[in-house]
């Protein structure tokens, strides 16, 4: 983690990215009683939400022959990057700007084409729609967002069906109009390429993708390629801040939920200022001690815990999840923090609706297993795949 995130200031941007505006974050007096006010219920689209990762599976019917395959091992590949030189290019979460070069040239090229695409995979967690309604609908105080890097026409799909106003989302811009320009044979190299690309996916071979990122970066796709900028990374921490402050919240009022290495950046941030950071079936890229773990196979412990930290606060939140079942959940509801409908649901007789854990240096082995091998029950992809 940079001194300047955990200043309050986004990341110093690259010369070859505008720099980004910086957002004042206050932090919480760890000595200050809660609760009461406002609360920014902030979520990752994909993984607490949604269970497809977008650019996966349009990857996949977009690429032929391994599109899936390369776009997990083009990931991996700048998670690699990113831990050896956390200040090189790619950044963490720039996947999707390489990942937008190779749909455009393999012919999602119009906005009629993206926008039919990313309706194919519009399929929430289960509970997902009902509880952001009723989170917004009934629960006073609280500003629901989504925080992604996902493209924006996915994104603001998924919000308009969970009744989230797409002011509320920040997510990965698409200009598929900036790649009108590029070179014909620049599109014909990048489908030559593409079988050896996969390749060096599947055998995690660096010096492919090195090569590769180096020839975009001299073609006609760096300039569109550097429009696509993800919302993702250390980046989700000023979109966070910026959508945050929209509410009326400080950094010590927000509860963000994630899942990949991705939201970790912005989750250390809101740890560090007094917030709850909870993942949702999260992998070893993103599980960390103090933090909040949901392994299930629905959204509903998420949301208690959300509400519960609206309506008592933090430590309240770790005490709830450190006794976690049905008499926690009652206590919870008798003193109004729960509604009867989110209570019904978590204590169904006969519905698993798995475990909470509270993060430490003596468990993450072990939540980090369970998280993955639920991840993979709900979601159907590696365990590795944001």
């Amino acid at each position: 983690m940079s001194a300047a995130l955990l200043q309050g200031r986004p990341p110093k941007a690259t010369e070859r990215r505008p720099a980004e505006s910086r957002p004042v974050i206050t932090f919480a007096d760890p000595g200050r009683p809660r609760r009461g006010g406002i609360t920014a219920s902030l979520w990752d689209g994909e993984g607490p939400l949604l269970t497809e990762d977008y650019t996966t599976s349009m990857s996949s019917r977009v690429i032929p022959e391994g599109g899936a395959k390369l776009y997990a091992g083009m990931s991996d590949w700048i998670l690699r990057k990113a831990a050896a030189k956390p200040d090189s290019t790619p950044r963490l979460g720039d996947t999707p700007m390489l990942a937008a070069s190779l749909a455009y040239a393999w012919g999602l090229d119009t906005p009629e084409k993206f926008a039919a695409d990313s309706r194919l995979s519009l399929n929430f967690v289960p509970g997902a729609e009902v509880s952001m309604h009723h989170l917004q609908r009934e629960t006073r105080g609280i500003g629901v967002g989504i925080v992604s890097g996902a493209y924006q026409p996915h994104i603001h799909g998924a919000a308009r069906i969970l009744g989230i106003p797409v002011e509320n989302t920040r997510s990965t811009p698409f200009p598929l109009e900036s790649f009108y320009a590029v070179r014909q044979r620049d599109i014909e190299e990048i489908k030559a390429s593409t079988p050896k690309l996969v390749k060096a996916a599947e055998q995690a071979d660096d010096k492919v993708f090195d090569a590769f990122y180096e020839w975009l970066l001299g073609s006609s796709f760096a300039k569109p390629m550097q429009r696509v900028r993800p919302c993702g990374g250390e980046r989700k921490v000023p979109a966070a801040i910026d959508l945050a402050t929209r509410f009326g919240a400080r950094l010590d009022q927000i509860v963000w939920t994630g899942d990949s290495a991705g939201d970790k950046p912005l989750g250390e941030v809101v740890l560090r200022g007094g917030g709850l950071f909870q993942t949702t079936n999260g992998n070893r890229g993103v599980v960390t001690v103090d933090s909040v773990a949901v392994v299930s196979p629905d959204i509903y412990p998420a949301v208690a815990t959300s509400l519960v930290f609206h309506g008592a606060g933090l430590d309240h939140v770790r005490t709830m999840v450190e006794n976690w079942g049905k008499l926690a959940l009652t206590e919870e509801k008798d003193r109004g923090y729960l509604p009867d409908w989110l209570f019904r649901r978590l204590t169904e007789p006969g519905v698993r609706h798995g475990k909470v854990y509270n993060v430490t240096e003596q468990n993450k082995a072990e939540v980090i297993e369970a998280g993955e091998r639920e991840r993979v029950l709900l979601r159907g992809t590696p365990a590795n795949v944001g």
